[in-house]
């Protein structure tokens, strides 16, 4: 079976496996390895409109493209790829507006370039969901991304499915489990222990019910579920430094006396690692951490659930170490815990 142009016949068609379907008013798009087909359904009828990378490989658009979003009523199609990247392409004259790719003097770029899934919410907002690199949405004025990933407290940096619920919160169907984006940019994440029946969920399955349920499809069947009556565990976590090491240049560990508010080491030694902890009750697993050290950082790092840290060639000097952890549903401690630290000579 293939798809045939109106125009040229078999002689302009694509065949393969269709990898989406995507369909805004009487306008239906899909895709194949080999290109894209679009149509208008004429009197009981499809009549296909037929573009093939191979005739046009100056629209990498064309190549395996995997979603696509027209979200603003204008003749602007969104159009993610296997390989390619993000690209905004004219609709009607399938020429490329916008090809959106890493830039690396930029934090705000797009960086993926495997694009799994599209959503546009109803601020207007455009959502991408990426093969590798996480949640990216994009910001029209700026013309720029925010970007979240497993560092801000996503379970899979592979996003398949992406949906709004009725209170404009965004929801994600990753390789590990069903996330959840709170309007105060938290993360909030659900896997097999909090009642699901897989970690895997599929690409682009999801919708919203008329009563405002959503619907997952996973490897082993659907979940659906009332996004009002999810609780979140408002408590947040206490903060403590379990252990603080120095190690030398041969490897060799010496555990450091870190009571009080203030510890210090030689600045002869290979590596400082500190271990920290957040204390929680309630699936600790899922607590996320972020620190900083005063006098050698200017920002907080974000450092996923890892709950150690390890710094190297510290000049002597006073420092001070700083950390905060979230609990399982992304609630912070906003109070960080800080220890002062001095690298004698």
């Amino acid at each position: 079976n293939q798809i045939e142009d109106e125009q040229y016949g078999a002689d302009l068609s694509l065949a393969g496996k269709i990898n989406t379907i995507y369909q805004k008013g009487d306008v239906v798009w899909l895709s194949t390895r080999e290109g894209i087909a679009k149509t208008k359904q004429q009197q009981n009828e499809y009549k296909f409109s037929v573009y093939r990378h191979d005739l046009n490989p100056e629209n990498e658009f064309l190549l395996n493209a995997t979603a696509f979003l027209d979200h603003n009523n204008n003749d602007e199609l969104w159009v993610g790829t296997e390989t390619n990247g993000l690209f905004r392409i004219n609709g009607k004259t399938m020429k490329q507006v916008a090809h959106y790719i890493l830039d690396e003097n930029d934090d705000k770029s797009f960086s993926s370039f495997g694009v799994k899934t599209l959503h546009g919410s109803s601020d207007g907002a455009v959502w991408i969901g990426t093969a590798g690199e996480g949640l990216y949405r994009y910001n029209k004025n700026e013309d720029n991304f925010d970007h979240w990933s497993v560092h801000n407290g996503l379970p899979s940096n592979t996003v398949l499915s992406i949906i709004s619920d009725k209170d404009g919160a965004i929801w994600m169907g990753t390789r590990r489990g069903i996330s959840k984006l709170q309007k105060n940019k938290n993360i909030q994440s659900f896997e097999i222990s909090d009642g699901l029946p897989a970690d895997i969920f599929n690409q682009g399955s999801v919708a919203i019910h008329t009563n405002g349920n959503l619907s997952f499809g996973s490897v082993s069947g659907l979940t659906t579920f009332d996004p009002k009556a999810i609780v979140i565990n408002q408590e947040a976590p206490k903060l403590a430094i379990s252990s603080v090491e120095a190690i030398d240049y041969d490897g060799n560990r010496s555990p450091v006396d870190f009571r009080g508010d203030q510890f210090k080491v030689n600045h002869e030694i290979q590596t400082l690692s500190i271990n920290f902890v957040g204390l929680t009750y309630n699936k600790t697993a899922k607590n996320q951490y972020q620190y900083t050290l005063d006098n050698y950082l200017n920002n907080w790092v974000q450092n996923g659930n890892d709950r150690s840290v390890a710094f190297q060639g510290l000049d002597d000097g006073e420092y001070t170490f700083q950390f905060k952890a979230s609990n399982n549903d992304g609630v912070w401690n906003e109070t960080p815990y800080v220890i002062g630290m001095v690298v004698t000579p």
